[in-house]
């Protein structure tokens, strides 16, 4: 891993981080974000209930912002990369060719990024697959557990994620010839192991299941985990504090960069800390119901699913 190469991948994200979930529109992804957010700032769907915008937003076709007195944020348009600067007592709605001036004060575009429209819209059709609701599983099927196929991890970000099946239940967890007795858990949706140090690169894993210490369960096939050298570790953890001080609070930007580059735990873990304190979100919910997707966290996606359908449906009637 360079950090020339990791570079040209984190300036690539605005092409990469968008195009999830919409109730605004089942079919359209975000058209602009809402940054550097100052004083009382609020959205609405509705134009009846408004809900105060404290950090980065991503907007969608039919929402409308209002800022307060001495109140301020800046609009990107995601099509054109143009910014605009929403004043103090002013109001927005989003339309799909850009933001309309309601009332107040907003300022002439202004060059602030690139283009990634096609590449949001692409993102946004695949994306719609994971956010549909699937038949529960019986609970007279036998037990099973699945690892996500490939995932970076490092001394910085040493876990492994796996469903927890069961009260009860144990776990083996096997890479390349030596194993890990991972105790039972009664509680909890997710089993967490954090390995210990490994060998720089790739590495073949497994994941069984026991009952008292009896395998009840062994996948057919090997999952892979890249473990990065130090050096590796270093260089990443470099661009990484690049974009987490250059993405003013985008936690869907730094996301994906860690998705990009195989640190899908992180990445999990970064949305999840995200709508727990922005339970409202639900237009950009997808994206986490996608991570839980690529983790093999079939329950947690399943969950995740069930509540943003719920909302779109309130949202409709």
């Amino acid at each position: 891993m360079k950090l020339s190469l990791l570079k040209v991948s984190a300036l690539a994200l605005p092409l990469l981080v968008l195009g999830l979930g919409s109730s605004a529109s089942a079919h359209s992804g975000p058209v602009a974000k809402l940054t550097q957010v100052v004083g009382t700032v609020e959205y609405s769907k509705n134009a009846k209930v408004w809900r105060r915008i404290t950090r980065t937003k991503y907007l969608f076709v039919g929402h409308q912002i209002r800022t307060g007195d001495d109140s301020s944020a800046k609009v990107i348009d995601q099509e054109t990369g143009l910014s605009q600067d929403l004043g103090a007592n002013s109001m927005i709605a989003i339309r799909a060719d850009g933001p309309e001036l309601i009332k107040g004060v907003l300022s002439e575009p202004e060059e602030a990024g690139g283009s990634f429209w096609a590449a949001l819209q692409a993102k946004f059709t695949k994306a719609q697959r994971y956010t549909t609701v699937r038949r529960k599983v019986s609970m007279d099927e036998p037990v099973k557990v699945a690892t996500s196929r490939n995932v970076s991890v490092s001394q910085t970000y040493p876990e492994l994620v796996w469903e927890n099946v069961g009260a009860g239940y144990a776990y083996r967890l096997t890479v390349d010839a030596d194993t890990y007795e991972v105790p039972v858990a009664s509680t909890g949706e997710m089993i967490r192991y954090r390995l210990p140090d490994l060998t720089p690169g790739d590495h073949k894993y497994i994941v069984e299941i026991t009952l008292s210490n009896q395998v009840k369960f062994t996948p057919r096939s090997k999952s892979t985990l890249t473990w990065l050298s130090a050096e590796e570790n270093r260089e990443y953890l470099s661009v990484e504090r690049e974009v987490r001080e250059d993405g003013d609070g985008d936690e869907f930007l730094l996301a994906s960069f860690m998705e990009e580059h195989g640190f899908l735990v992180p990445a999990m873990d970064t949305y999840r800390e995200y709508f727990q304190a922005n339970q409202d979100d639900n237009d950009m919910r997808p994206l986490l119901i996608k991570s839980y997707s690529d983790l093999m966290l079939f329950d947690l996606k399943e969950k995740e699913a069930i509540a943003y359908n719920a909302v779109l449906l309130s949202e409709e009637s």
